[in-house]
C-alpha cells in the first residue's frame, strides 16, 4: 500500500487539476496534490523532458530504462517499459536496456549515452573517458539534456519507491507521448514579419514561365503525421510553375504522392504529368529524363529538390551510411543535370536544391552537410561547363522552412523551432518556390553559378523571439 494518500482528481481545482487530469490515469498523478506547489514545477520539468527535448525519444527512454534499472524503481520500470514500446524502441533494446547496456544490439551513440548514464547514477560524477565519448555523440544541448533526464528521472525512481507506489493493474499497452506540436505559420499579411500573399501561395498568376518545360525531381510531398500538413518545397514548386505557365514533369520516388502534386496542378488549369524514379539508381536518372523530354516535348528547366540524412555524427560515420547520403544528395544530381543537360534547349536552367546546413556544422550531420556544401561546387562545374550552349545552373539554399519534413525534423529536436527565428517564423515552401522560379525564369539571365541563401537571415544572426500563439 502507498505511504501517501491519493486524490480525486476531478476534486483538484486550478491547473494543477487541469494539468493532471489530461494525463493517464496513473498512480503517481494521484498522489502529487499532496504538495501541489512543487507537483506544478515537477510536471512542467517533466513534460519537458518528455516533448521538448531534442533527444529522440527512443534514446530519451532508453535512458529513463536506465536509470529505474539501476535505482531498482519497479513503478518506473513497468511504465517506461511502455513508453519505450510506444516510441518504437525494439523490445530486445528495452531489455538490454535494463540489464546489459554494452550489448551489441545499440549503436555506438546508444552504448556511449549507457556508459555515461551507468557513471553518474553510480559515481554522480563522470570520468572524463565517459563525458569525452558521450561529446562525440552528442550536441551540447543534447548533453545537458541526458544529465537532467538522467537527473530528473533519479529523482522520480526515488519518489516512486519511497512512496512505495503500487503498479495499476497488469496493463502493458505502449504509451504514445505526443510531442510538443509546431505551430504552423500565420495565414494572413503581416509586413512587420515580411509575410505576403506569395509567401501564403495566393499570387496572382503572371505567366513568369509560360511555355517552360521543367522536371522536378523531387515534387511529390513526404507523408507526416500532421491532418493538415504544410506544403513541401516540391509540391509548391509544381503547383507554381505549373501556375505561372510552365508545363511539368513532377517526378518522385513515391508516384502516388508526385500524382497528388499533380492533381493539385491541373486543379488549377495547369499541365503537368507524374513521374516516378529513384534517382539512387542510376539507371533510372537516364529513363527520368528520357521520359520527362519525351512527356513535355523537350525541357528547358530542371529542379532537383531531393535528399537524405542519416543520424551518424562525426566519430561514428561508416563508410556505407556515407556513401547512401551522397549518393542521393550529390551524385543523383550530378547525373541528373548531365543528362538534362543533354537535351535541354539553349536559355534553360538548372537549380540545384541545398541548405543552409551547408554552411553551418549545426546539424551535427556530416554527410548531409557536406553533400549539401557540395553543390555549390557542383553548380559551378555545371554552369561552366554549359554556358556556351546558352545554359545556366544556381542553388537555392533554404534554411528553415514549415513543410512536413521540417515539422518531423522539428518534433524529433524541438530546439530546431523554438528558438528566435527571422522576422520570428519559419519560412514556407512557396517561398522557396517562388526563389527557384526567379532561377528558373528569364528574369534570372544573367544570374549564374550562384547561390542563393533563402534562410530570411538566419545565417546572419538576424532574428527576433517567435509571435505568442
Amino acid at each position: 500500500m502507498a505511504r501517501l494518500p491519493f486524490f480525486d482528481l476531478n476534486n483538484i481545482p486550478g491547473s494543477l487539476g487541469e494539468t493532471l487530469r489530461a494525463r493517464p490515469p496513473l498512480n503517481l498523478y494521484r498522489m502529487l496534490p499532496n504538495a501541489p506547489e512543487v507537483a506544478e514545477g515537477f510536471l512542467a520539468l517533466g513534460g519537458a523532458i518528455l516533448r521538448q527535448s531534442s533527444l529522440t525519444p527512443a534514446l530519451r527512454e532508453l535512458v529513463i530504462l536506465r536509470v529505474g534499472a539501476l535505482c531498482e524503481a519497479h513503478y518506473e520500470i513497468h511504465q517506461h517499459r511502455r513508453v519505450a514500446r510506444g516510441a518504437g524502441v525494439p523490445d530486445a533494446k528495452i531489455e538490454a536496456a535494463l540489464t546489459d547496456p554494452a550489448n551489441a544490439v545499440f549503436d555506438e551513440r546508444e552504448r556511449a549515452v549507457l556508459a555515461f548514464t551507468d557513471a553518474v547514477v553510480r559515481q554522480v560524477k563522470a570520468p572524463q573517458p565517459l563525458y569525452e565519448a558521450l561529446a562525440a555523440h552528442c550536441t551540447s544541448q543534447e548533453q545537458m539534456e541526458v544529465i537532467v533526464t538522467i537527473g530528473f528521472y533519479m529523482l522520480v525512481s526515488r519518489l516512486l519507491e519511497n512512496t512505495e507506489l503500487e503498479v495499476e493493474g497488469d496493463g502493458a499497452a505502449p504509451i504514445e507521448i505526443e510531442r510538443q506540436a509546431v505551430a504552423p505559420a500565420p495565414a494572413s499579411v503581416d509586413p512587420l514579419r515580411q509575410l505576403f500573399a506569395p509567401a501564403m501561395g495566393k499570387a496572382k498568376p503572371s505567366g513568369r514561365l509560360a511555355g517552360r518545360r521543367v522536371l522536378i525531381v523531387g515534387g511529390g510531398q513526404r507523408r507526416t503525421v500532421d491532418e493538415q500538413p504544410p506544403v513541401g518545397n516540391g509540391r509548391a514548386m509544381t503547383v507554381l510553375f505549373a501556375r505561372e505557365g510552365a508545363s511539368i514533369a513532377c517526378a518522385d520516388m513515391d508516384l502516388a504522392s508526385a500524382e497528388e502534386s499533380v492533381a493539385k496542378a491541373r486543379s488549377e488549369g495547369g499541365t503537368a504529368v507524374a513521374l516516378q524514379a529513384d534517382v539512387s539508381r542510376p539507371e533510372e536518372i537516364t529513363r527520368l529524363v528520357r521520359e520527362a523530354a519525351q512527356a513535355l516535348g523537350g525541357l528547358d528547366g530542371l529542379v532537383l529538390n531531393v535528399g537524405i540524412g542519416n543520424d551518424s555524427r562525426f566519430g561514428t560515420e561508416t563508410a556505407e551510411a556515407w556513401d547512401a547520403v551522397m549518393d542521393v544528395n550529390l551524385r543523383a544530381h550530378m547525373l541528373c543535370a548531365q543528362e538534362a543537360a543533354k537535351v535541354m534547349d539553349e536559355g534553360g536552367s538548372i537549380v540545384f536544391v541545398s541548405s543552409t546546413a551547408s554552411i553551418s556544422p549545426l546539424t551535427g550531420i556530416p554527410a548531409y552537410e557536406c553533400s549539401k556544401a557540395a553543390l555549390a561546387a557542383l553548380c559551378r562545374s555545371t554552369a561552366y561547363a554549359t554556358h556556351a550552349r546558352g545554359l545556366r545552373a544556381n542553388v537555392i539554399a533554404p534554411g528553415l522552412i514549415d513543410t512536413p519534413l521540417g515539422r518531423d525534423a522539428s518534433r524529433n529536436r524541438p530546439a530546431r523551432s523554438a528558438r528566435p527565428l527571422p522576422f520570428g517564423r519559419q519560412g514556407t515552401g512557396w517561398e522557396v518556390a517562388h526563389a527557384a522560379q526567379f532561377l528558373l525564369s528569364s528574369e534570372a539571365s544573367y544570374v549564374n553559378g550562384q547561390v542563393l541563401i533563402a534562410d530570411g537571415g538566419l545565417s546572419i544572426s538576424t532574428v527576433r523571439q517567435p509571435a505568442a500563439a
